[in-house]
Formats: structure tokens, sequence, C-alpha cells
């Protein structure tokens, strides 16, 4: 399956009991969505995206989720798997309420200064932090996070990978 065709859906925390399972934290709003999957892709550490049949997930409500796979039959088997993060397929996703975007869509876009029309920088990766979710954005060779605030970012234009900002005076010196 190739990269584009896929979404970064969460990562293996740890092991969990003696018989292969793992923990997991998922990386979504409606965690009951993923209640029913099949499958998972998991990224190896030598990069690889590897398929696996899942014989049994159980979400909690923080977030995180027991995943028991078929394959998997004990602790050392699993052992290899933490700190891998976890993929799914694009059409896994959930449709999106009017004027919500999925955050990895923001990844490569292009941050223009609604004021001046001035190219600011290139969103590289979000952090989703307590509280908010920074863009962590190259300018000028530095990254700098920017908080993804729907008054800072009046226009999201996913299809054209643009995102017109009105950044409070003096943010983007914060990070200097």
């Amino acid at each position: 399956m190739n990269r584009k065709d896929v979404f970064e859906w969460g990562r293996v925390i740890k092991t969990h009991g003696l018989k292969g399972q793992l923990l997991i934290v998922i990386d979504a709003d409606n965690l009951s969505h993923y209640e029913n999957l099949g499958s998972v892709l998991i990224q190896k550490k030598n990069g690889q995206l590897v398929d696996f049949h899942i014989e049994e997930i159980s979400i909690k409500s923080n977030g995180n989720a027991y995943l028991k796979l078929e394959s998997l039959h004990s602790i050392d088997e699993a052992q290899e798997f933490c700190g891998c993060k976890l993929y799914l397929p694009i059409d896994e996703l959930p449709s999106l309420e009017e004027g919500k975007v999925f955050f990895h869509d923001l990844v490569g876009s292009t941050i223009i200064n609604v004021t001046d029309g001035k190219e600011i920088g290139t969103v590289e990766s979000i952090s989703d932090m307590p509280g908010q979710t920074m863009l962590n954005v190259r300018i000028n060779g530095r990254s700098v996070l920017i908080p993804y605030v729907p008054e800072f970012f009046p226009e999201v234009d996913i299809e054209r990978k643009l995102l017109k900002c009105n950044l409070p005076e003096g943010l983007l010196d914060l990070n200097s």
C-alpha cells in the first residue's frame, strides 16, 4: 500500500499481558468509528508498512486501546512493535463536519499572511499538545510552532494545500 493511501492512526505504547497484546494510543476524535476494524498497518522500525489482521480491539475512553493481532502470540513477538506507528487506509476515515479538516491533510500546506499575501512557511508536521494543536512550520530554514486555532486561520483550502493566516503580532518571534 502506498504512503499517500494511508493516514497515521496511532502508535504502540507497550505490550500488555503475556499473549502478544499491545497497548496503543489512537489519534482520532470519534473512537467508536474504529471498533470493528479488520486490519491495521504497522510501520516497522525499518520503515516498512506491514498489514496485520486484528483478532480483537478494546477501545478505552481515554484514546487508548488494547489490540490483539492474529499473528502475535507472545510478549516477545509483540515487543518489537513498541513505539511503532499505526496506519489505516484513507477510506477508513469518518465523514467530516462542515468546516472541519483532518490534521494530516494540513502537512505540506503553504501558509500565506492574509494581510500582505506573503508566504510565511510550510507545515511540516502536526503536534497534538494538551490544550491545543500546534503546526510545526518551516520558516526560513527554522522550525516554528504555531497554534492551530480558527482565529489565526480564517481560510483553509485543503485542495490547494493553502492556509491563509492572520497571526497576532510577535507570535513568530516567540520561537526565535
